[in-house]
């Protein structure tokens, strides 16, 4: 995915809204991302890859902030 793509994505706010609302589950059924992708006028692949991306680069957040805090505690 270009990172044209992926900024555009992120800065639409169907697919952002769409993430937020659904952090807890963010994984988009078939439906919602094609209706994403109509929306958006991307391919559903793309917004499947976006997607994709945006979950492990929240991960990573995620991971970093707990190793922070436990390097805090000691």
């Amino acid at each position: 995915m270009s990172k044209q793509c992926s900024e555009f994505l992120g800065s639409n706010p169907n697919t952002h809204d769409y993430y937020l609302q659904h952090i807890s589950h963010p994984y988009p059924s078939n439906d919602v991302k094609c209706e994403l992708a109509r929306k958006t006028g991307l391919k559903v692949s793309q917004v499947s890859i976006w997607f994709k991306n945006k979950r492990k680069a929240q991960k990573k957040k995620l991971t970093a902030k707990e190793e922070q805090n436990e390097r805090e505690a000691k």
